[in-house]
């Protein structure tokens, strides 16, 4: 919905729909973060002691529960920050989506 309401938005704009750019540009930063969590993940593995195949400190365990439990609820939180900066409100989307629908009938009537 977040997506669909931006695109719209923009389109209202800019007078281009740019459904495919939007949605790639999306799916390139969601696999730029799958990498970077990935190698971060390691990186922090490596630096609280882990070893693989060994029985594991308690400094260790308490390492690694900290990196699945702690670390992602404060990402969460982090996550929530650009929520507030977005005002489409569905009020907001539907009077978007009507304004489209009348510069399409518009344009077809030129036609």
């Amino acid at each position: 919905m977040i997506i669909h309401g931006l695109i719209d938005e923009n389109q209202l704009k800019t007078g281009v729909r740019a459904d495919g750019t939007i949605y790639s540009f999306t799916s390139l930063i969601t696999k730029i973060a799958s990498a970077l969590v990935g190698a971060l993940s390691a990186t922090v593995l490596g630096a609280i002691g882990y070893v693989a195949h060994a029985k594991q400190t308690p400094e260790v365990v308490d390492g690694i529960n900290m990196l699945v439990n702690l670390e992602p609820g404060i990402l969460l939180l982090l996550g929530t920050i650009p929520l507030y900066f977005y005002h489409i409100t569905k009020t907001r989307a539907m009077q978007t989506s009507e304004q489209l629908v009348k510069r399409q009938n518009e344009l077809f009537c030129l036609v």
